[in-house]
């Protein structure tokens, strides 16, 4: 998946693998059993179900550059008839991990990043918060997006295709930070605006 560079005007982009991140919360008490993926190579150290404390460490599972650990992955959600593998990237906070889709098991495939090659009235409706609120944007601004529609529907309270609602209860929305280059080029300093959701898809650059 490429993020477009908002200052590409009229571009259509065709979404054909979708990875996306969220952020899930474990909460002392809570139950939740997570299958490990197995190593083919390494035998198991830790027990083919983690624990909460398991899924924290950085020896066991976090994705860096000199990782070490027995397993990369854990089932979280479903994918079609299959359960959804993620990888883990690492804590957040004390109670919290992030995850990162397996991107040879997409979450969605064919996703319009948008379909409105016009530029857009700014709208409040789409819970983007800058410090002043422009007038107007791109066509490709991410708050105001057809992809970002789809990411926030998965998880919406009446939707259980991809999360069941006690799997929702542990996703947590993650505060993400993205320019708007259109502003940017007005010579404008409050340019910058963030969203609060729980997907998000996987960053990049369309040159």
């Amino acid at each position: 998946m490429k993020k477009v560079k908002t200052n590409k005007l009229g571009r259509r982009i065709q979404s054909f693998v979708l990875t996306v991140a969220l952020m899930v919360e474990l909460m002392p008490g809570n139950v939740m059993t997570v299958r490990a993926e197995e190593s083919s190579s390494t035998e198991l150290s830790v027990t083919a179900f983690a624990t909460p404390e398991q899924l924290m460490s950085s020896d066991n599972f976090a994705l860096h550059t000199d990782y070490t650990g027995v397993a990369q992955k854990v089932y979280f959600g479903t994918n079609g008839e299959r359960q959804q593998t993620w990888y883990i990237a690492g804590s957040d906070a004390a109670d919290s991990i992030v995850l990162l889709c397996d991107p040879l098991l997409p979450m969605a495939t064919g996703t319009m990043f948008e379909n409105d090659d016009n530029n857009k009235t700014y709208s409040a409706d789409w819970s983007c918060t800058y410090g002043t609120d422009p007038s107007e944007v791109y066509p490709n601004h991410y708050g105001a997006s057809d992809l970002r529609g789809v990411l926030q529907g998965y998880t919406s309270n009446d939707n259980t295709e991809k999360f069941s609602a006690a799997e929702k209860e542990l996703m947590l929305a993650t505060k993400i930070y993205t320019d708007d280059v259109k502003r940017k080029k007005e010579d404008e300093t409050d340019y910058t605006y963030y969203t609060e959701d729980v997907l998000y898809p996987a960053y990049g650059y369309d040159k």
